[in-house]
């Protein structure tokens, strides 16, 4: 069993271009500069950082070329973007995929010249590539995997410790279809999955309401208990738990 610091801790993918499928040669048009466009496919090679989950993040030195601009403008853009997305990796300042791929896309809305803005798409492209690469895929999958077996084994836990018989939300009989639910999202505090406190154990759909309602933390789930009249009982033991922790999110 991985300790769950691991999915916190970032490490490099690629060292050069030639470790990830995206033909530069093919994808870019005619009129621009493949010496440019290299520089920019390298800067997303060297920049590329994924976290335990499979979650992506760039270094922050790498944006100028990425974003296809000047160091000083990169790093106005970055400070502008929330601490939620930002980490650090060996002293080095890093940025969530998702945030960098918004700020690319603001830039390309914006009136530039037709000729950045081609820049920029293909920026994008090689983004879309290392994202969806097969060795980013395979620390997903992993984790994935990992994630399902920490929660078949919290839901026997739980069952057992609180001698559970019923839905603790609905109160309906416990099915053997049940499943354990992580109050706190799994994608956002992976540091947190291992807790039996961060749990409760409801049936399958249950679960699949409060999916399918995008219920994130305690709050959205105190919420939807109180509009359909649930059970509010785990609040109290979560809370204090949780108040023993000191972990913050993961975006």
């Amino acid at each position: 069993m991985r300790n769950d610091q691991d999915s916190r801790e970032l490490t490099t993918i690629f060292n050069t271009v030639d470790q990830f499928n995206f033909n530069l040669k093919n994808q870019l048009p005619s009129k621009l500069d493949k010496g440019s466009a290299s520089r920019t496919l390298n800067s997303w090679a060297k920049g590329f950082l994924v976290d335990g989950t499979g979650a992506v993040w760039i270094m922050e030195s790498m944006l100028p070329e990425i974003w296809r601009t000047d160091a000083v403008t990169a790093s106005y853009f970055a400070d502008g973007i929330e601490p939620q997305y930002k980490r650090s990796f060996n002293g080095e300042a890093c940025i969530k995929f998702s945030a960098v791929m918004f700020r690319l896309d603001e830039i390309i809305s914006t009136p530039i010249t037709n000729k950045r803005r081609s820049y920029l798409r293909v920026s994008r492209q090689i983004g879309d590539a290392v994202y969806d690469s097969d060795s980013v895929e395979v620390i997903r999958l992993h984790h994935t995997e990992y994630v399902q077996e920490i929660k078949t084994k919290l839901k026997g836990q739980r069952i057992k410790e609180y001698f559970l018989t019923c839905d603790e939300l609905t109160g309906e009989p416990l099915l053997v279809n049940a499943e354990f639910h992580h109050i706190l999202r799994q994608s956002t505090y992976p540091n947190l999955i291992g807790y039996i406190w961060n749990g409760i154990v409801i049936n399958k759909s249950t679960h699949m309401l409060i999916t399918n309602s995008k219920i994130k933390d305690e709050y959205d789930l105190e919420d939807i208990c109180l509009r359909n009249t649930w059970n509010t009982n785990w609040i109290d033991s979560f809370t204090q738990s949780r108040k023993m922790i000191n972990n913050p999110p993961i975006f």
